[in-house]
């Protein structure tokens, strides 16, 4: 006579597999679509040069707020951002037209051995 253990299972039947039970999944969350004007606002204001990427800025914040407004939305923090950083490349590039205009002719005066002197 053999002992045959509860763990034991007779010859020629299939071992049980596991049960794999899979947690639950919260359901997927909706998204809110994000403003691409506001997006593009902001990354113009950052790398506004030479007041072309400040009148970009400047056009797309302003188009974006309208579109909150409309949309009775909260007022877009990077359609802000993006405008007040296009106001300052615009003052920036200002401030420098007139600073170069300004600047008046080079007052260095040069003696005969063409050496620079003071006037």
């Amino acid at each position: 006579m053999t002992d045959i253990t509860p763990d034991a299972q007779p010859a020629g039947q299939p071992v049980p597999q596991p049960v794999y039970v899979m947690a639950p999944v919260a359901p997927p969350v909706a998204v809110k679509a994000g403003n691409t004007e506001a997006i593009l606002a902001f990354i113009f204001g950052l790398i506004s040069l030479f007041g072309v990427g400040s009148i970009i800025a400047i056009v797309l914040g302003s188009i974006s707020r309208s579109k909150s407004r409309e949309a009775k939305q909260q007022p877009l923090g990077l359609a802000t951002a993006g405008l007040v950083l296009g106001w300052i490349g615009v003052i920036a590039v200002a401030i420098f037209i007139i600073a170069v205009a300004t600047k008046g002719p080079d007052q260095t005066c040069y003696d005969y051995f063409g050496a620079p002197t003071a006037c």
